[in-house]
């Protein structure tokens, strides 16, 4: 063969293996193009304190936004997108960790809860889930995975839902290790949420990111209580229970662990909030049924039988 022909193989090989990386996945566009600036913005904004005020400023002023992003660089990049697991990202978690406000914690699992439990937090403001504190701020909805061939990463596409295996790839891997550092740094009363009408059971074993990396991890010397939140959408029928099998499953493991818990169907703190965008709803009537007055109106009203006494005596004069 000719050097020429040699080359021309050579070329059309390079080109099937690039396609074939490529073509792999079928997930969501590849990297975000952006991806430093994102995070490393990301970054400065959380030490400023502004985006979970109830973290220590004093905390984040030692967080150096270039390493974090070297180490969470190196963890992915020239690596098989689904060739990454929790360990990759064991110094960068431990680098951006933060202490976890007390009794401030939200867990959940499904993603039928999962606005409810947003919304609930209130932006940091009521309580902090996962996606509030620094490492899960700097991450959250961001598209990454890294390649074996140059530049490292891969632009084009990366793994969809379930094309890693569990907890494996650039992005699952990250949220397992993340997964495990909110898990056992939560303290003091902690709340877990979960969807009545979850398929397959509210509570579930398998491929649960809060059963096998939160709850497992969760230290009795720092948790006092567990408040299990059993949330029912408005429109839906309740489905699970307190008790339930598998809340009493959930219930069980939390007493091997040596952790207390309350558990509340449909509390009214949640319900309060899905009421907000269902106010006109049955199951939100309270919030119309009853009249709310101002208390120079509640003394008027207050005052009615005297008067009314008064104008009775009158006529019988």
């Amino acid at each position: 063969m000719t050097k020429a022909g040699v080359v021309f193989v050579v070329l059309i090989v390079a080109i099937t293996v690039k396609f074939r990386v490529s073509a792999e996945f079928t997930g969501p566009p590849g990297t975000d193009r952006d991806l430093e600036a994102i995070f490393k913005g990301r970054c400065a904004e959380y030490r400023t304190g502004r985006v979970n005020p109830h973290v220590q400023a004093a905390e984040l002023k030692t967080k150096n936004c270039t390493l974090l992003w070297e180490l969470f660089y190196n963890a992915f990049v020239y690596r098989d997108a689904c060739n990454v697991t929790m360990e990759d990202y064991k110094e960068f978690v431990e680098e951006a960790a933060v202490e976890i406000p007390a009794n401030r914690a939200v867990y959940w699992d499904g993603w039928d809860v999962y606005p409810v439990a947003r919304s609930y937090a209130n932006e940091a403001r009521r309580a902090s889930t996962l996606e509030f504190m620094m490492m899960g701020y700097m991450i959250n909805g961001l598209v990454f995975c890294g390649q074996t061939e140059d530049p490292g990463i891969n632009y084009e596409v990366c793994p969809g839902t379930d094309e890693c295996d569990f907890a494996k790839g650039s992005v699952d891997a990250f949220w397992a290790a993340a997964s495990i550092y909110f898990g056992s740094n939560g303290n003091g009363n902690v709340k877990f949420m979960v969807n009545s009408n979850r398929p397959g059971g509210a509570f579930q074993l398998e491929n649960s990111y809060f059963a096998e990396f939160e709850l497992k991890n969760m230290n009795s010397s720092k948790v006092s209580r567990v408040d299990i939140y059993i949330v029912t959408l408005i429109g839906e029928e309740p489905g699970d229970n307190c008790d339930s099998q598998s809340i009493k499953t959930l219930k069980s493991k939390l007493t091997e662990r040596g952790i207390n818990y309350r558990c509340v169907d449909q509390p009214d703190e949640v319900l309060h909030i899905l009421c907000a965008d269902n106010p006109t709803t049955d199951a939100c009537a309270f919030s119309s049924s009853a009249v709310r007055l101002h208390p120079s109106n509640k003394i008027q009203l207050a005052a009615l039988p005297f008067i009314y006494a008064a104008m009775f005596k009158s006529f019988q004069v």
